[in-house]
Parts: structure tokens; sequence; C-alpha cells
């Protein structure tokens, strides 16, 4: 059995610039005009956790870190939640309901959802994009400070989800950090992306790359 793991935002979910506009809105509200480098790459690591832990740091916020930390993500998701109220913003990568069914009732698959999207977060976008992962876990950086930690929780969910061992485990994921760490941990990798950053994916010899998942058949090939 293969277990594909798949990030969210740009991934599963159309949800990069929603996710931009309420993060740099947070920051606004609680910092004021700080200028926040926004190439997540030159954090200690891409999830919504550690990009504001390293802020707090590098701001020099007085007080305690862990409540800046809190308090920057309970601002991030009263901006989320209000933005809900246009559902377009939070539409599904074209097809990944289809995919996700199609994955969760295939005998030669599992599946999971390893994000660096903070938990709340998460559950927003995927109810929003009326996507369902069923029983497939779903692990996010409130569960783990770094991605390769998020993607190595999910897997060990999935083996004790599905009672088994996997043949080899594939992540899919739309950036540059989504790929160094399924080569940090050994997996294969599926880029969702079009444009430059397929360019990139091409360049850095990633393997396959799809724009989105409206040929389902074709998705689960690459699998195969």
């Amino acid at each position: 059995m293969h277990l594909v793991l798949f990030d969210l935002d740009g991934t599963l979910t159309a949800t990069n610039h929603v996710d931009m506009h309420c993060f740099m809105q947070t920051a606004r509200d609680l910092w004021g005009d700080v200028p926040i480098d926004t190439d997540w790459r030159h954090y200690s690591d891409t999830t919504d956790q550690a990009i504001v832990a390293d802020l707090v740091q590098r701001l020099g916020r007085d007080g305690d870190p862990e409540h800046a930390i809190a308090a920057f993500k309970t601002a991030f998701m009263g901006h989320l939640s209000r933005a809900a109220a246009d559902p377009s913003r939070f539409a599904e990568i074209p097809g990944a309901g289809k995919m996700l069914a199609a994955l969760g009732q295939h005998p030669e698959f599992a599946f999971g959802i390893a994000t660096g999207a903070w938990r709340d977060s998460a559950a927003l976008k995927l109810e929003l994009a009326s996507l369902d992962p069923g029983r497939a876990p779903l692990v996010t950086s409130d569960e783990a400070f770094t991605r390769v930690g998020i993607m190595e929780m999910a897997a060990n969910y999935a083996r004790k989800i599905y009672g088994r061992d996997f043949s080899k485990t594939t992540y899919v994921g739309d950036g540059p950090w989504d790929l160094l760490a399924a080569r940090t941990l050994g997996y294969g990798f599926v880029g969702v992306a079009t444009g430059d950053r397929a360019a990139y994916f091409q360049k850095k010899a990633a393997g396959p790359v799809v724009a989105d998942y409206r040929d389902t058949e074709g998705f689960l090939d690459l699998f195969r």
C-alpha cells in the first residue's frame, strides 16, 4: 500500500492568497508597519508556529513569547473567519475532492494531510472547500513545530489508522520547502504548480508536476 501525504494551502485548497492576506493583516494589527519577510525559506521552518515564533524573536517583542504566538494565532483566526464570508476565497484545487474520494476508496492507497498551517486554520479551509478527509490523519503545526516532524507524525498516525506499514510514501506539495522536507525523509514527491513554480520543480528534478487533480486516474497513475 502506498501512503500519499498532502500539504494543504496551494495543494488541496487555493488558499495561499487569503492566508497571506490574513497573516499580513494580523501582523499590522499587532505590530504596526514593521517589515515582514514573506519568503518563508528565510525562517527556521515553514510552519505557522515556526514563522510566528521567529518573527516574535526578530522583532524583540516584550513579554512571554508563547503568549505573543497565541495572541497572533487568535487574531489571525479572526481575520480568516471574517474572510470566510466570501467562500470563493477558499476553493479547492480543481478536482481535489473527487481525487481524495478516489484515494480513500482505493485498496492500493492510503492518504493523510500534513500541513504547516495551524489546526483551526486547516479545519476551516477544508470545511469551506468541502473537502472531507474522512478517517485520514490531519497533522498540523499545533502538533509538531517543523514540517518534517508534521510529516513524520502523519505517517505514524496513518500506520495506526490503517493497521499496516507502507511500501512507499509520497508527499504532494506546492512549495520548495515541501520538496526539501520530502527529500529529507526519503519520500517521493509530486509538485502541484504552474508557471515559474512548476519550472522550479522541473529544474530540481522533483518528480511529476500537476496543475490540478481534474484527471483523477492520471493522478493516481503517478503512484503506480
